[in-house]
């Protein structure tokens, strides 16, 4: 029984989790697949978050970056960004070399990539994704 309620709660707070980043402003895909054909279509750097739902780090993340933070917003805003809960993403975790998370990846349209793994202040996640995704383009 307390298996089945720990079950319950664990699936409650990842639907809540996911309807609440819809309130932030950051457009989120949660299909990895569909996120990497839309980067790549659109010639557009994405950003993949590793999560796990009973990581207190993540919540933490969660609710006062990507749920509150404006700086967050607009960093990720021309990016196609991507949330993914870490149990049940190994194989692409894999493809990242990362072995746990909070993680932060950013793939750029050429492929090459960035990662950042496990806790980080907002400040140096804002100076990983500065550094993490192409170059602007130049002025004309």
């Amino acid at each position: 029984m307390r298996r089945l309620e720990a079950l319950f709660f664990s699936i409650l707070a990842a639907v809540l989790a996911l309807s609440c980043t819809a309130c932030s402003g950051i457009k989120w895909e949660y299909d990895f697949g569909a996120a990497e054909s839309k980067a790549r279509l659109e010639q557009k750097d994405l950003f993949i978050y590793f999560r796990q739902w009973h990581s207190t780090e993540c919540s933490k993340i969660e609710s006062e970056w990507f749920l509150t933070s404006p700086e967050v917003t607009s960093a990720l805003k021309d990016t196609i960004n991507c949330w993914l809960e870490w149990d049940w993403s190994q194989e692409i975790a894999s493809k990242y070399r990362l072995r746990r998370c909070p993680a932060f990846v950013f793939v750029r349209p050429d492929r090459k990539y960035s990662v950042r793994v496990g806790p980080i202040s907002q400040e140096d996640f804002l100076r990983f994704a500065e550094q993490g995704k192409s170059p602007p383009p130049p002025s004309q």
